[in-house]
């Protein structure tokens, strides 16, 4: 994977006590996310009650594909753990920002969760209670071996268009680990699990999530032939490997990352 190393500084690695440990997406139509995604990464899409499916194996990030999903959330959601929901929230506000759904039970013997909206304007949830560890998962452009394919690789997030701001929400309420890459980009390190960019410049894409894949142009054709679109051209970045946009059948943006070579 040489032709992914070296294209951005490695941020200091975090804590690893406040991981992103669950992502969720918008999916109006069940099925078709769970054909979507099966047919595309090999996902086997578990139901979760009527309006909830989702895709969880040991050592990579879960995700959920919600139909219940609120008009006033994005496309995507991460959940980061706490130790302490109520906690976290009162800190959230004294940060400036809100509680947009606050703290209930999934299920039974599972963790309670909740959903924050920061003063940057991005919504975060946060999950507490018993919980899988996150394995650690070097960003894909310095990880000395391949991410596991078909896997999320890296979460990219709106800091707001000053991004001392992320670092100081993210770094200081999560003790996450930061570096600047420009004015427009900085690299985050949790500890724990993925990490990823903030970036200063889409505040319409609140939240992008990566999906790491042996050759970018291969899935972007399979993408296509299973119901989805391709956005934009797929581009290499030298030292970081090749990026490529897609929207799924319910119209989710999502990102590809891969080795440059192929």
């Amino acid at each position: 994977m040489s032709d992914t190393q070296g294209g951005a500084p490695q941020a200091p690695r975090g804590s690893g006590v406040h991981p992103i440990s669950w992502v969720e997406i918008r999916a109006r139509n069940l099925p078709a996310a769970a054909e979507f995604y099966g047919a595309v990464f090999g996902w086997e899409l578990q139901a979760f009650g009527d309006t909830y499916m989702m895709y969880y194996r040991d050592g990579i990030l879960g995700m959920g594909f919600s139909a219940g999903w609120k008009d006033i959330l994005p496309d995507s959601l991460i959940y980061i753990s706490v130790p302490d929901i109520d906690d976290a929230v009162a800190k959230v506000e004294q940060r400036g920002g809100e509680l947009i759904e606050p703290k209930q039970p999934i299920g039974p013997d599972m963790p309670n969760s909740a959903i924050i909206r920061n003063a940057e304007g991005v919504h975060v949830g946060l999950f507490d209670g018993p919980k899988s560890p996150q394995p650690y998962v070097p960003a894909p452009w310095s990880a000395p071996e391949p991410v596991a394919a078909n896997s999320i690789c890296s979460v990219e997030i709106h800091g707001g268009t000053d991004l001392a701001a992320a670092e100081k929400f993210y770094g200081g309420l999560f003790g996450w680990g930061t570096v600047a890459m420009g004015p427009q980009y900085m690299m985050y390190d949790p500890g724990a699990g993925v990490g990823g960019v903030f970036q200063a410049h889409t505040p319409q894409a609140p939240v992008m999530i990566y999906i790491y894949v042996d050759d970018v142009l291969a899935t972007l054709e399979k993408i296509k032939a299973s119901g989805g679109k391709q956005i934009g051209e797929a581009a290499a970045m030298p030292g970081m490997g090749m990026f490529g946009y897609f929207s799924d059948p319910n119209g989710v943006v999502l990102g590809l990352i891969g080795p440059a070579g192929n």
